[in-house]
């Protein structure tokens, strides 16, 4: 009688467990596929009037943010497939690669706030333009810490992938 209620337990169980490995499995590739599909839903829809057919011509430098954004993006999206597939001597290697964009990134993200900065408020004439650029610049202080702290606690397996995941869409 004793054996029949655990192995009850077990085979309820086995579920769950297969649930949570898969989930451990794919939890963070997963998360990286969904975000980069949100960010590109959202941003898709402003680059037609935004970068190819606006009603008067943006800054080039947008241009260059929106190459270096979406190689940073395709990036995490390679990252992280590297380590679902167990490749983690070439995802190491191209750490070094990411930490190199994320420095091209705040450089990039700093001259493209101040640029459409003043776009907004010279030339589109958007009263308070300027109020909106504090978010821009909390971001390039925020990010190169997240990416500044994954590159310390690289060989922290649990501490380097959360701030991966929170630096990628800071």
């Amino acid at each position: 009688m004793g054996v029949a209620p655990q192995i009850a337990i077990t085979e309820r169980a086995a579920p769950v467990l297969q649930w949570k490995k898969w989930l451990r499995s794919y939890f963070y590739f997963g998360m990286t596929l969904l975000c980069s599909a949100v960010l590109i839903w959202g941003f898709g829809h402003t680059v037609p009037d935004v970068l190819l057919h606006p009603a008067v011509p943006r800054p080039k430098i947008l241009w260059v943010h929106a190459v270096v954004f979406s190689g940073w993006l395709v990036f995490a999206m390679v990252q992280t497939g590297l380590v679902r597939m167990r490749k983690v001597k070439v995802h190491r290697l191209l750490g070094w690669f990411g930490a190199g964009l994320a420095a091209t990134m705040v450089v990039v993200g700093v001259a493209t706030a101040i640029a459409l900065g003043r776009f907004d408020l010279h030339v589109l004439h958007q009263p308070g333009a300027d109020t909106f650029e504090i978010v821009s610049f909390a971001d390039m202080i925020l990010f190169p810490a997240l990416v500044a702290m994954a590159i310390v606690w690289r060989k922290n397996v649990e501490l380097h992938r959360r701030l991966f995941c929170w630096q990628r869409w800071s």
